[in-house]
């Protein structure tokens, strides 16, 4: 009797549709931890005692607009990755679908925890805020990981070639130029990334919104191609190209973490 053969290529036993549904679901509890917190900002206006009233504010608004972001990209995620999941196949569309998705899920992921960052400042101890700081860091640290993978999957599919170090390294190494420097500088505490955090933040954060919006439509978009029609060079290169503006803006969120 013959063997059935699997519609994908390589790796026959993982199935990004099933995982998105997993990651449907992640996204739509961070969706509500999000909500929450905006919810608890906007009912707790106290100033801490002996605190900056100015300085407690600016912070609230910080957080407030972080978790508001994270929110839209958390809801966007969410019915993207339930897109994904709704294929009845996984392949090469699939897993490009899944990547634009996962870049607002990404994004959405680094604000929840800069939100918390910014949040723990106004009432928790000092040693708390360094411990959510350094969560925040290994967390864009793993990020891009999240994404590469998913583009080194949708690469391997469309031109069937096994996996090496040597494609996850050409993809993996320019997406973290921008964001270990920004730690390391962020970690020394430069004073004049004071003033980048009252003037960068506000367009940094626009930014990121319309990087959301932009994925989230280019998950549907892709989503209408075959399930396993090969990717063109040009569209592998545009892929690289948004990982990589997901890494700049994780740097910009390192360097505006005080």
């Amino acid at each position: 009797m013959p063997k059935l053969q699997s519609n994908r290529t390589q790796d026959p036993e993982y199935d990004v549709t099933k995982a998105s549904q997993t990651y449907s679901n992640i996204a739509a509890v961070l969706a509500g931890f999000a909500l929450a917190a905006v919810i608890l900002i906007s009912q707790n206006q106290d100033v801490p005692q002996g605190a900056d009233a100015t300085y407690v504010a600016a912070l609230r608004d910080r957080a407030t607009i972080a978790f508001l972001v994270a929110l839209f990209g958390c809801i966007a995620s969410a019915f993207t990755f339930g897109v994904v999941t709704g294929e009845a196949t996984s392949g090469t569309g699939t897993h490009a679908t899944a990547l634009f998705g996962g870049a607002g899920f990404a994004l959405s992921t680094a604000f929840v925890f800069w939100g918390l960052a910014y949040l723990t400042k106004i009432y928790l101890s000092e040693s708390i805020v360094q411990l959510t700081r350094w969560l925040f860091f290994g967390t864009i640290c793993i990020i891009p990981l999240y994404l590469i993978f998913y583009l080194i999957d949708a690469i391997r599919l469309s031109e069937k070639i096994p996996f090496s170090g040597g494609l996850f390294l050409r993809l993996a190494w320019p997406n973290y130029v921008p964001i270990i420097p920004a730690i390391i500088i962020s970690a020394i505490r430069i004073p004049a990334l004071a003033n980048l955090w009252q003037s960068a933040f506000i367009p940094v954060a626009v930014a990121s919104f319309f990087i959301i919006l932009i994925s989230a439509g280019g998950a549907l978009f892709i989503s209408e191609r075959p399930v396993n029609s090969p990717l063109s060079a040009t569209f592998i290169g545009g892929c690289k190209v948004w990982v990589l503006v997901q890494s700049v803006i994780l740097a910009m969120l390192a360097l505006l973490t005080r």
